[in-house]
């Protein structure tokens, strides 16, 4: 996952010439026994994808990509710092990727983890890699859809000079730009989470609105397999790309309640909401019923439901009128009860104008606005 790596490598000592300049951006406390620099330069990686400052004792490698650098302390080599930025795929939070992390170094270099430090957004490790006789501590920041990583890896004799590179790390941040998020966030599409739900001890199922060219999808990600498909739904409408999309969950989280806005009321079609109930254990699909409005409530929601067309004269669809009738399902996705016939007229007093309201999904289009 971390292919990519910016490293930067610190040496055993520094000349006893720059360890006595002083400098108002003199870095750290003056000790001899510190690895310490006069100030720090800065290199903008990845079309701006993050700026990385780095100590002037340290010279830039000459391979530098879109997502990673080097920088090598001057003259002595065995002590560097890592960092990169990688697609977070998976959206993974900073627990799941402290988890994998952990697992990883422990599987792929037999690792020691001495410290886990976790914090909202980011987390820092601190361990010893293996037999080989080196020391790592680093930071990773999750953001968005991106993750970034800095290290510092040095020997493990040396640790009683690292105080001021600890402190670099610790106090690291990738400034990110504006303009990068925005192209992050349309290259792979705005994303609702619904419901995250555990499957095992470390294991879970995450639930989303993803929306993408043009279309809204409802996705899963399996933590398990470390992979995402799309919710198979039977049907064009939603498998194809709907319009507008949203969810809402039963309070004992075993069923989604997909809705599945095909705006059809300006055609003259008053099925606009698809509503499909979701097992989360067995992710089966069940239709369940298509109306005018939804409309969430304590117990259940209610669907409008067209009953008859009052205006059979009528020349063009725009020009019909209907009434309805009120379906109302329990959180089981089983009919309650079925309300008297009613007008038109009293569709917005029961289910309003919104289109993304909790209290009030459904919404009258065209033919019956005022």
């Amino acid at each position: 996952m971390f292919g990519l790596i910016i490293v930067v490598v610190a040496l055993s000592s520094c000349s006893s010439h720059e360890q006595k300049k002083q400098s108002n951006r003199w870095w750290g406390p003056e000790k001899k026994d510190l690895i310490s620099w006069e100030k720090l330069d800065t290199i903008v990686v990845g079309d701006e994808l993050f700026k990385l400052e780095y100590p002037d004792c340290f010279e830039l490698d000459e391979e530098v990509d879109d997502s990673s650098v080097t920088v090598t302390y001057k003259g002595i080599a065995g002590l560097f710092l890592m960092a990169n930025a990688e697609k977070n795929p998976y959206h993974w939070d900073t627990d799941t990727l402290a988890e994998f992390i952990v697992r990883d170094r422990k599987a792929e270099g037999n690792d020691s983890i001495v410290m886990k430090d976790m914090h909202d957004g980011y987390f820092y490790l601190k361990g010893i890699m293996g037999s080989t006789g080196f020391c790592f501590y680093e930071q990773y920041v999750v953001y968005h859809e991106l993750i970034y990583r800095l290290t510092l890896v040095y020997p493990s004799y040396m640790g009683s000079k690292m105080e001021n590179l600890f402190r670099l790390v610790h106090d690291w941040h990738p400034e990110t730009h504006e303009m990068f998020r925005t192209k992050m966030s349309n290259n792979s599409g705005e994303r609702m989470s619904i419901l995250k739900k555990k499957t095992g001890p470390h294991d879970y199922r995450e639930f989303y609105i993803e929306e993408r060219d043009g279309g809204c999808y409802f996705m899963v990600y399996d933590s398990r397999h470390h992979s995402r498909y799309a919710i198979d739904f039977h049907e064009g409408y939603l498998n194809d790309g709907a319009p507008g999309m949203y969810a809402f969950v039963s309070p004992d989280q075993r069923y989604i309640f997909v809705v599945g806005d095909i705006m059809a009321n300006g055609i003259g079609r008053l099925s606009t909401f698809l509503i499909y109930q979701l097992n989360t254990e067995t992710l089966r699909v069940r239709f369940v019923h298509d109306g005018a409005g939804v409309r969430l409530e304590k117990n259940g929601f209610s669907v409008a439901s067209k009953t008859r067309c009052v205006t059979p004269d009528a020349e063009y669809t725009y020009q019909m009128d209907f009434n309805f009738e009120d379906i109302t399902y329990g959180f089981n996705g089983k009919i309650k009860r079925v309300s008297k016939e009613y007008s038109s007229k009293m569709f917005r007093k029961r289910y309003g104008e919104s289109l993304n309201n909790l209290r009030g999904l459904g919404i009258m289009r065209g033919q019956y606005d005022e």
